[in-house]
């Protein structure tokens, strides 16, 4: 099982430990996270934010629950926050207290607060400790008690200090050891709005210890701020169930249930001027406040250790009847049995996720439990569809298709794949798949070049890993090949017809076969910002890596044409003078490389400009599954994007030579989107040059270990930096290269777990 594991280290200071970022998804675009000292640091966290229609409409739920002990007279404050208070920064550092924490698609914090000497209690035999370890969570003995993972050692006599009195038991020793200990372990349980709090309290003083719990409620919609008094809800509270119903949306209930404790009100009903740092740094207010309607109060006597739980639910229904949904409410806890149920189970389920893939590979593993975060269901198609980025982003056509080969066949979740195929192919409209669907009952976004043409080779993928893979038997595979030929052949077919003949927004092909695309207000490309509707990065006419795509569509009909038994010809026609034109259009001898986009007078048949700024786009002239250069010019293009572009964490969007070289992403929206595009260093490009430099540099074995050495730094970040287990959006141009956008990107995933797999496992 892959895991992640963090001590004191990590955090050196409250900064460094809160910038640093988790996240657990539930399969249904609902999410939870936070930073990895327990608190917030921007407005799309939480521990459940919830998606009301999946993938969207998602709202903050439960922001924290904040924890404080109170032992032998001492008072031990573990809220991890930051506070604005009259204009000057307040920290509450309870990671002071916090030794280790451990990701493995739940989370779970350790606490040890104060010391004493005493005398821990032992489980009659270590058979029953083996056991009760693999059952997650603290262990238990026969009796249910939990057992502190630390002493158990003493049962091995590792140190001596533990004398066994017969075969069944053994004696201990007063030792030295924390006054009082506390587990917490969250997990949101696999296709449910259902958060599970799970606690282990250790109290080890002599006498009995309050445990005080404080919810941060809301009901807002993630990325934005709730001011002062706003959150109001309609409550009603019976036996260890507290219910609430947001005023502002009446068919919603949040139901916070308890496996013990006492409710006590709390003196003020909201935590105000909590401060969220990434959102200062985005030059956002970064203030809100939170719903703190009660103290949750639990005892534990001395010498004993014992678990709880909360479960936290969201309903809707159209009709919210109070003691009917109460008891729904009531039945959801006992259907569960506890939190710790919920987190055992989550734990198998990526266990099992990554023994499906089959790589026994610690890098390949720590890849495929984090591509699981993106892949979810899509309620108004019924079907599974990809998440484009965590913690904003829903599913996006070109990102969905780039993701693809990494996300589901990587990990070998082929009904996945061929669902998300089927759909794209029922949204297809004059040769365009969506590259949006929005989330307000509109018809879907079109506005893109390469979503079409990055399906094709989806497509491809999928039936290439499909015969690849031995475990798939054959009437599996008839029937992927039979879907194929009756649901998206005939789609792909009209993809080319609509390309080739003209459609929406200027796309259609030249004269000597290259694909031209847009003019000046369009931004069909992946590098698509505007700035007050002015684009940043203009590229109409004929884009490199859109002719690279178009290429390969036509080559890739040619093949499955060949599958089918139909004739082919016509594809492999327009592929040759698409291949006669390409070089001549795109080869920049002073440069070495590629241009990016060229221009072409259709009546005249001459080239009108040449971009000759160094970009990216140009690797995908390298990497797509059908060359279109000789082995020659590819190894010149991969050179000088290594040279210019590559910074290890990405793939600069712009070579620093150029003059609109922008080498930061930072500061406020329209700063950043300035610099999108024009420097700032994007990591899915690195499944490109990752292939592109096997591609043209065999499988040697020095070439072997400089490719593993390429893929070293962006490895050190998945576990190192930003959000743990994921690869950021986008990173500085500039060295030290700092991350930013999404803290875990899709296609970031996808392409650096497909080109581990294809160019490194092979």
């Amino acid at each position: 099982m892959s895991k992640f594991h963090y001590t004191k280290e990590n955090w050196p200071d409250y900064q460094t430990g809160n910038s640093r970022e988790w996240c657990i998804t539930n399969g249904l675009g609902s999410y939870g996270g936070g930073s990895l000292i327990g608190g917030l640091s921007r407005t799309h966290q939480g521990l459940l934010v919830a998606s009301l229609h999946s993938p969207t409409e998602r709202y903050v739920i439960l922001e924290r629950m904040c924890e404080w002990i109170r032992c032998n007279g001492h008072t031990y404050d573990l809220d991890t926050s930051q506070k604005n208070v009259d204009g000057k920064t307040v920290y509450k550092e309870g990671q002071k207290y916090l030794t280790e924490v451990t990701y493995d698609g739940t989370m779970t914090f350790h606490y040890e607060c104060g010391s004493c000497i005493s005398t821990p209690a032992v489980p009659a035999d270590s058979a029953t400790v083996v056991s009760a370890l693999t059952a997650g969570g603290i262990p238990q003995d026969a009796h249910g008690h939990s057992i502190n993972h630390r002493y158990i050692a003493s049962l091995e006599d590792i140190d001596g200090s533990s004398k066994k009195k017969n075969d069944n038991s053994v004696i201990e020793e007063e030792r030295e050891m924390p006054e009082f200990e506390l587990f917490k372990y969250i997990a949101l349980k696999r296709d449910e709005n259902t958060l599970a709090l799970g606690y282990d309290f250790v109290n080890n003083g002599d006498t009995e210890a309050d445990v005080v719990l404080t919810p941060w409620l809301n009901f807002r919609e993630h990325g934005t701020t709730t001011p002062a008094d706003v959150p109001r809800f309609y409550m009603l509270r019976t036996g260890d169930t507290l219910s609430l119903v947001p005023r502002e949306s009446p068919y919603v209930r949040i139901d916070m249930s308890i496996s013990s404790g006492t409710y006590h009100d709390c003196p003020t009903k909201y935590e105000i001027g909590s401060e969220l740092q990434t959102e200062v740094d985005l030059e956002n207010d970064g203030r809100t406040s939170h719903f703190t309607p009660y103290d949750i109060d639990v005892k534990v006597p001395p010498h004993s250790r014992c678990s709880y739980s909360i479960i936290i639910n969201v309903l809707q229904s159209d009709v919210i009847q109070g003691q009917a949904l109460l008891q729904q409410a009531c039945d959801c806890f006992l259907n569960n049995r506890s939190a710790h149920k919920i987190v055992r189970a989550t734990r198998l389920y990526y266990q099992d996720i990554i023994e499906k893939a089959g790589y026994n590979d610690e890098i390949a593993d720590m890849l495929v439990m984090s591509a699981d975060n993106f892949i979810c269901k899509r309620a108004s198609t019924g079907t599974s569809t990809i998440l484009a980025g965590l913690p904003w982003f829903t599913d996006w056509g070109r990102d969905t298709m780039i993701a693809f080969t990494g996300l589901t066949l990587c990990t070998k979740r082929y009904d996945d794949a061929g669902q998300i195929l089927f759909t794209f192919s029922k949204y297809m409209h004059k040769g365009l798949l969506p590259n949006m669907f929005p989330d307000n009952g509109a018809d879907p976004i079109y506005n893109t070049v390469d979503a079409s043409l990055w399906y094709f080779v989806a497509v491809y993928k999928y039936l290439k890993y499909l015969r690849a893979d031995e475990n798939v038997d054959d009437d599996y595979m008839r029937s992927a090949v039979n879907f194929v030929y009756k649901e998206i052949f005939p789609v792909l077919i009209e993809i080319i017809d609509y390309y080739e003949n003209g459609t929406f927004y200027s796309i259609h092909m030249e004269k000597n076969g290259l694909l031209n695309a847009g003019d000046h207000n369009d931004q069909l490309t992946w590098m698509d910002v505007k700035i007050n509707d002015v684009p940043v990065t203009p590229r109409h006419g004929c884009p490199v890596e859109i002719n690279a795509l178009w290429y390969n569509a036509l080559c890739i009909m040619e093949y499955l044409c060949r599958v089918f038994r139909v004739d082919a010809s016509h594809y492999v026609e327009i592929a040759e003078r698409v291949k006669g034109s390409f070089y001549k259009a795109f080869w920049n001898p002073i440069q070495n490389c590629l241009y990016d986009v060229v221009g072409y007078n259709s009546e005249s048949g001459e080239y009108t400009f040449a971009d000759d700024s160094i970009r990216p786009n140009q690797l995908y002239a390298v990497s797509l599954p059908f060359s279109i250069l000789t082995l020659k010019t590819e190894r010149a293009i991969v050179e000088t994007v290594e040279k210019k572009l590559f910074v290890g964490l990405g793939i600069r969007t712009l070579s620093p030579d150029h003059p609109d070289y922008h080498g930061l992403y930072r500061g406020s929206l329209a700063k950043r989107d300035a610099a999108y595009h024009q420097g700032t260093a994007w990591p899915f490009l690195l499944g490109a040059f990752f292939t592109a430099y096997r591609k043209t540099n065999g499988s040697s074995k020095e070439a072997k270990e400089r490719l593993r050495s390429l893929f070293m730094p962006i490895l050190s970040h998945i576990t190192d930096s930003n959000c743990i287990g994921g690869i950021c959006e986008v990173f500085d141009g500039d060295s030290p290269h700092l991350g930013g956008g999404c803290y875990t990107q899709a296609w970031s995933v996808g392409e650096i777990l497909r080109a581990y797999v294809e160019d490194v496992l092979q």
